[in-house]
């Protein structure tokens, strides 16, 4: 993917105007895991802020500390994991491009999902434990794994149903709460880049950002260290299997008019946002994670998912005009417009697409 050039300065046109990246994905297939899912594993409609995070990890090269460390335990952001007893030991944010990388995403990162998808299948495989105790249990000792005078896989195993997404489009914004062009850049930058961040301090260096930022701030031997960055896997979103597409990565300016109406997607709403005024089924969505003895402990958002039914009268968004941009997401979307709504609801969300930022730190 060909990178646009870097401006010199971005100004929003809008006094009150908002800085955001526009992400357009398609994946073949995907599947979002309902948390508490097990035999049968449902799927969510949209992929969940944890999800999008692990993938600007992957891009942005981030890596977990070896044990039970995050890449930075500065005191605003260990809060969430660390335990008490170990809090002065650890480095500052400023030690390694990975603790400044994370500290900014926790920091500032908003994120906004819509999306839909074409059909959904449902899949009949088999999971196997390979654990010990799950072995013997089934076989009756360590050594055997004949059942029925026939040899069988080792380990312990277990019919799954797992529900397929087929032929999604997301619509993706990316937000920064300091409203840094420069944070921004850089994530788009890494995106776009096919694996490596090399001559990117030229890229930031010609970037105008907040100022106060430790993107900002980074000095030269952070931004030698940024230069070395690679990503870790191929770029997925949910199951490693489910490869992403990107359609148009592009810095957008959001404005703050009002569209009401159906856009035909589902919506990540953050309760935050809607006032008091009920906008879907409610959602614990998360977001961060912290590993205690090897297992993940998600912070969450409130959040409703939204079938597309649009309320600006009630509830708090963005707008971002979507009527210059050609990419088949958008006219995914577009198409579904055509089907739901009148000619002047159809003009006004095309120009007005809502976008609902969620404070995914905390």
């Amino acid at each position: 993917m060909s990178l646009e050039p870097c401006r010199e300065t971005f100004t929003p046109k809008e006094k009150d105007g908002k800085i955001s990246i526009r992400l357009l994905i398609y994946q073949p297939q995907a599947h979002w895991r309902v948390p508490f899912a097990y035999q049968r594993r449902h799927t969510l409609a949209l992929p969940p802020f944890s999800t999008i995070i692990g993938l600007l990890c992957n891009v942005l090269g981030i890596r977990n500390l070896h044990g039970d460390g995050a890449p930075c335990q500065c005191d605003r952001c260990r809060q969430i994991w660390l335990k008490p007893e170990t809090r002065d030991t650890k480095p500052k944010p400023a030690d390694d491009i990975n603790a400044v990388l994370y500290h900014e995403l926790v920091n500032q990162l908003e994120l906004s999902v819509a999306g839909t998808f074409a059909s959904k299948t449902t899949e009949y495989t088999w999971f196997r434990n390979l654990n010990a105790k799950q072995h013997t249990s089934r076989f009756g000792s360590p050594t055997n794994r004949i059942i029925d005078f026939t040899a069988e896989h080792p380990g312990g195993q277990i019919p799954v149903s797992i529900d397929i997404l087929n032929d999604v489009h997301l619509i993706i914004h990316i937000g920064s709460s300091a409203n840094c062009l420069r944070f921004l850049k850089l994530i788009k930058y890494a995106i776009c880049n096919d694996g490596r961040l090399e001559d990117v301090t030229s890229v930031l260096d010609k970037t105008e950002g907040c100022g106060q930022c430790g993107i900002c701030q980074m000095t030269d031997g952070l931004k030698q260290q940024l230069e070395k960055q690679e990503r870790l896997y191929p770029l997925h979103l949910g199951r490693a299997e489910d490869w992403v597409v990107f359609e148009d990565v592009r810095v957008v300016e959001l404005g703050n008019k009002k569209a009401s109406g159906r856009t035909g997607l589902f919506h990540w709403i953050p309760k935050t946002a809607t006032k008091g005024h009920g906008a879907g089924l409610l959602y614990r969505v998360a977001t961060f994670y912290s590993l205690n003895n090897g297992r993940r402990l998600f912070h969450f958002v409130n959040c409703f998912l939204n079938d597309g039914k649009i309320n600006s009268r009630h509830w708090a968004a963005w707008y971002d005009d979507l009527t210059s941009c050609k990419a088949p997401s958008v006219q995914t979307f577009l198409e579904r417009l055509d089907s739901l709504t009148t000619s002047n609801t159809r003009q006004l969300l095309r120009k007005f697409f809502p976008v609902f930022l969620t404070k995914t730190a905390f």
